[in-house]
């Protein structure tokens, strides 16, 4: 709802990460970071807040994030080349139409997944990354 206690505490929100992480300010991909947070811890902000900055930090989210994006361009690169050994008949047609892991995956790594999947199934992927890390997110992927 426009205005309404959701979106007034998802801006607050992101303007504390902008504040806290000043080197990458705000990013639009952080809106489905915090979005989901707000959606697990409802009222409890201070508790969303700490959880985005140790989602974003103590998994490297943030380095996605930085200026020009050096690391998500690497994290492209990498889930190109496992595609391509793990699914070589995709990799190859996917080549075959112009089309590598950047049109589809930059935003799945950015948004962990929220931007494109149901909430509830979010969820679970998060759970799995916050005790397995990055290789949950290249599982999911492929």
């Amino acid at each position: 709802e426009r205005g309404g206690k959701g979106q007034t505490a998802l801006l607050r929100l992101l303007r504390a990460l902008a504040i806290r992480l000043c080197d990458i300010g705000y990013c639009q991909s952080l809106n489905f970071i915090a979005a989901t947070l707000i959606g697990v811890f409802g009222d409890d902000e201070a508790t969303a807040f700490q959880c985005a900055l140790a989602l974003l930090l103590r998994h490297s989210l943030v380095d996605l994030y930085r200026p020009k994006f050096p690391r998500l361009g690497v994290v492209v690169w990498q889930f190109d080349r496992i595609v391509e050994g793990f699914l070589p008949k995709v990799h190859i047609a996917l080549l075959r139409h112009g089309v590598n892991s950047e049109y589809y995956g930059i935003q799945w790594f950015l948004t962990l997944f929220a931007s494109d999947l149901p909430q509830a199934i979010v969820r679970r992927v998060w759970d799995r990354f916050l005790v397995a890390g990055w290789r949950v997110v290249v599982q999911v992927g492929l």
